[in-house]
């Protein structure tokens, strides 16, 4: 409205004749405005259409190497991949390689694509190593850190896997991560895995998940940790708090064999296997900070005579 009125302004003081022509101008300014915009449309098509076809002719993969970590050879490694010479280089899916060879194999931990115009492909793997084993149907299946399925159908596994037990499987697909019924059992075996590496917390033989209330951990098979509920909150006191506690315990005693109890935050107590064993209260009591000025943990004992307990090394 606010328009018209000012068109309307503008010719008030023309006569008859001087408003046709007025109109007419407007109207060819109108019509090279559209033909300019049209133009510029057109040639930002025909540049577009230009680098596409420059793209298409000149950017095609001619060669593909393989480096890394040689688990597999490189011809399963690029036919995993699904490249082939020809393909286009700018429009490859890093993604969809990574996961295609990652899945048809399995011990390849993760995957690095590297473009190199103007027409080569690297591929870079980084291998991944059994950690955990599960059983099922009497077997061993070897799982990776994350929890991917390696390889199934093992009589027996090597001195350095952990047994793991999270309940139902309901899938272990190699090439995947394996599926419990609850798959929170899983993403807290491996977020422990990982504090305990962290924490240089290791020699653990076995892991047992099938009930997230009453996480146990067994450690080089003679010493049992029962940690209850572990969650974000208190991992990294708990593992941190063991680790203090077994270090000590390989100081005084390398040969102990019991159980260390963890499920109140910042108290441990000690049950040694044999028929009258010594009980010993651990409690956090302050930090202190030495001469270096670290902080160092300050902790008591105290003791009594308590039952035994078993050791497993197996889930």
């Amino acid at each position: 409205m606010k328009k018209t009125n000012n068109r309307i302004t503008s010719q008030s003081g023309l006569s008859g004749d001087e408003k046709i022509i007025y109109r007419a101008n407007l109207r060819k300014k109108k019509k090279k405005q559209k033909r300019l915009l049209f133009f510029t449309a057109l040639c930002s098509a025909v540049l577009l259409v230009g680098a596409l076809v420059v793209i298409l002719m000149f950017f095609n993969i001619n060669t593909i190497t393989v480096s890394g970590d040689g688990v597999y050879p490189a011809s399963e490694i690029i036919t995993a991949s699904e490249l082939e010479t020809g393909d286009n280089l700018i429009f490859l899916s890093k993604k969809n390689i990574n996961e295609k060879i990652t899945v048809n194999l399995p011990y390849v931990g993760s995957v690095k694509i590297k473009r190199k115009l103007p027409s080569t492909v690297e591929i870079i793997v980084t291998k991944t190593e059994p950690v955990f084993a599960i059983t099922e149907n009497g077997t061993y299946t070897l799982l990776d850190e994350n929890g991917k399925v390696l390889e199934k159908g093992f009589e027996s596994v090597g001195n350095n896997t952990i047994f793991l037990n999270i309940g139902k499987i309901t899938s272990s697909e190699a090439g995947y991560n394996i599926v419990s019924e609850d798959e929170k059992k899983l993403e807290r075996t491996v977020q422990i895995y990982s504090y305990c590496r962290e924490l240089g917390l290791g020699d653990i033989t076995t892991m047992s998940l099938d009930d997230l209330y009453n996480i146990k951990l067994i450690y080089q098979g003679r010493i049992i940790l029962e940690f209850g509920e572990i969650n974000d909150r208190n991992i990294e006191k708990k593992i941190r708090f063991a680790k203090e506690i077994i270090d000590t315990q390989n100081e005084e005693n390398p040969n102990f064999r019991g159980t260390i109890n963890l499920m109140v935050d910042g108290q441990g107590s000690l049950s040694e296997e044999t028929h009258t064993t010594v009980n010993t209260t651990v409690a956090v009591t302050e930090d202190i900070t030495d001469e270096n000025g670290e902080t160092v943990t300050n902790i008591t004992e105290n003791k009594s005579e308590t039952s035994t307990s078993d050791v497993s090394s197996a889930p």
